[in-house]
């Protein structure tokens, strides 16, 4: 485990951390994706990157493997968007990461994009970088993918004496030992967008839905991840 500490000045209230938790063969971001400029239909993508030992198009579900993949993508994009193993459903009747993941709420979306349905039920990231729906048969480039999690990787900011307020839901609650514990916890899950650690050694993992701010709290520590960044049209 590597955990990086920088502090812009903001010492003793706020810093930000990064978290880079690697289990497994895992070396980085990088190990984990390919980026393909051949425009195939959505299956043939599918295929040819099993072929090339991946197990199939690209899982990005969390801000970190998003934000990785619009980075990546800058020059290929210019031309093509690039296929990803997100598609509808049409069992459940909702979009479904291929893994069985749920879609974030707050990953960035084509204000023009179809609306996921039995007609238009493969997703792509679109040449503004961010999502939006197509029909399979549609030909794009493409993000091949290896879905196991070798590693965890989380970005964010953390806030000393400060907690969640207005709280609707939590995603779960866990005892650990130290803030450092409950930063982790929170990377291990893409749907983790804040979580909270106090003296009783509870961490409580927030939702991006589940919260509307902070407020000062004396004995508590908040880390707040980072968003999904996406590029307006």
């Amino acid at each position: 485990m590597q955990v990086y500490l920088s502090i812009p000045g903001a010492i003793f209230v706020s810093f930000t951390l990064i978290l880079l938790i690697r289990n497994g063969g895992g070396l980085s971001m990088a190990d984990k994706f390919e980026f393909v400029g051949t425009r195939l239909k959505f299956a043939e993508a599918e295929l040819v990157c099993q072929n090339r030992s991946f197990d199939g198009l690209a899982v990005i579900s969390s801000p970190e493997e998003f934000n990785y993949a619009i980075q990546a993508t800058k020059q290929l994009r210019k031309k093509w968007g690039l296929w990803v193993a997100l598609r509808f459903d049409l069992e459940l009747q909702k979009l479904m990461w291929v893994d069985g993941t749920e879609l974030a709420p707050n990953m960035p979306w084509l204000s023009s994009s179809p609306t996921p349905s039995a007609n238009n039920p493969c997703a792509r990231i679109h040449v503004s970088g961010v999502m939006g729906m197509l029909p399979c048969s549609n030909r794009r480039y493409f993000i091949c993918g290896n879905r196991i999690q070798t590693f965890e990787e989380a970005h964010g900011i953390t806030h000393k004496s400060m907690k969640p307020f207005n709280i609707s839901s939590t995603l779960a609650e866990h005892q650990v030992r130290s803030y450092k514990k409950c930063a982790i916890l929170c990377s291990r899950q893409h749907l983790c967008h804040a979580a909270w650690f106090d003296t009783s050694f509870t961490c409580v993992l927030l939702r991006p839905d589940g919260y509307t701010g902070l407020e000062n709290s004396q004995n508590a520590q908040t880390f707040v991840r980072e968003g999904y960044i996406g590029y307006t049209e």
